[in-house]
């Protein structure tokens, strides 16, 4: 995708975010003619805020007929509502408690009522909860006593549906051997909320942070970002931008091995959005890492963001930011793996950027190769 058509979407999806009328209206004039309007919109998770936002009329005249006709069909699709995710992250909480079990809500109702002009603007597919690792079976148990079964798993989480509801429990933010996150910290640093008489916890401000830029930076890697996850991000940080203590948040992340990756996606969601004078504070503090930022102009970042699933310049972008070994993490993958596959339980869901073969060692000889060779040579 040209990088002006991927700035007409990034446009599109800040100005949703922020309820900007006169925004949404140049994105859209930006966007309406490209021919992939629709895969577009439906692979960055836009159709519900932008139906949400915008009057069906003025929908109806600024698109195709074709492309309003494919969305409004999306638009029929069977989501949670915002109250009834609410009931069921309640559901869930008493059923886990029963057991004993603590868990805090990732992203979710909270997002929406918090960061959202409506809580309908952000559309929601299932319910993240956190619990803690040990007691990842246990939630399960609980989780297949009130009827959910297993849809599937990977090394960080597992999915759990029952009929339209779906809920995805993780043990941790990501299972990588570089990533040293103080998982007490973060249940010590929890964040209490309330909404609609449903009481829950979260994971406070800089936590929530580490989590988007940590799951960010993986679909980056695959080609598969969504500019969804990028508005979340850009309106948590600018809800806290005025009094939060960047440099002191960055400054944590070089001890748990995530500085880098936490930068990069920063500094990516910073030139996608234009957002230096509306985070001016945020912006000041990644100058400071300006040696640790990979993307040297906005370009880059659209080319990341409008690149197809698997492109190997998002590949090559995510060895270039990520921290650690790559046959390290092989290694460490290695008994994970092979035991599961075993039983036949094996991680199932979408593949990674570090997964192993001859194709992503090349890659990665490659980069480092290139890392060598100097400036202007």
């Amino acid at each position: 995708m040209e990088s002006t058509t991927t700035a007409g979407y990034a446009l599109l999806a800040r100005s949703l975010g922020a309820d900007d009328r006169l925004g949404i209206i140049e994105a859209l004039a930006r966007v309406a003619p490209d021919p992939d309007l629709v895969p577009t919109l439906r692979r960055h998770h836009l159709i519900p805020i932008l139906w949400t936002s915008v009057p069906e009329t003025e929908l109806r005249a600024r698109f195709p007929a074709a492309a309003f006709a494919h969305c409004e069909a999306a638009m029929r699709r069977r989501r949670l509502e915002p109250a009834e995710s609410l009931r069921l992250l309640d559901e869930v909480q008493r059923a886990l408690a029963g057991a004993g079990i603590e868990c805090m809500l990732l992203k979710g109702a909270y997002f929406a009522h918090r960061l959202y002009p409506a809580p309908e603007r952000r559309a929601q597919h299932d319910v993240d909860v956190l619990v803690r690792r040990r007691m990842l079976a246990q939630a399960g148990a609980r989780l297949a006593a009130i009827g959910f079964t297993t849809r599937w798993r990977d090394l960080h989480s597992v999915t759990w549906q029952r009929a339209a509801m779906q809920v995805d429990v993780h043990a941790c933010f990501r299972n990588v051997p570089v990533y040293r996150l103080d998982e007490e910290r973060i249940w010590r640093e929890r964040n209490a909320w309330t909404i609609d008489g449903v009481a829950f916890t979260t994971p406070s401000d800089e936590d929530t942070l580490v989590l988007l830029a940590l799951s960010l930076f993986q679909d980056l890697g695959l080609g598969s970002a969504k500019l969804k996850q990028l508005l979340d991000l850009y309106l948590l940080a600018a809800a806290i931008d005025a009094a939060f203590d960047w440099p002191r948040f960055l400054m944590r992340r070089r001890a748990e091995g995530t500085l880098p990756i936490v930068v990069n996606v920063l500094d990516l969601m910073m030139r996608l959005f234009d957002a230096s004078g509306a985070l001016p504070a945020l912006a000041c503090a990644l100058a400071a890492c300006a040696d640790v930022a990979i993307a040297a102009h906005t370009d880059e970042a659209l080319a990341l963001l409008g690149a197809d699933r698997g492109a190997v310049a998002c590949k090559a972008w995510f060895f270039r930011v990520y921290p650690g070994s790559l046959a390290r993490y092989w290694l460490w993958l290695l008994p994970r793996k092979i035991p599961a596959y075993l039983r036949g339980g094996a991680p199932v869901r979408g593949a990674s950027a570090m997964r192993p073969g001859l194709d992503t060692l090349r890659l990665l000889l490659d980069v480092r190769r290139r890392r060598r060779v100097p400036a202007g040579s």
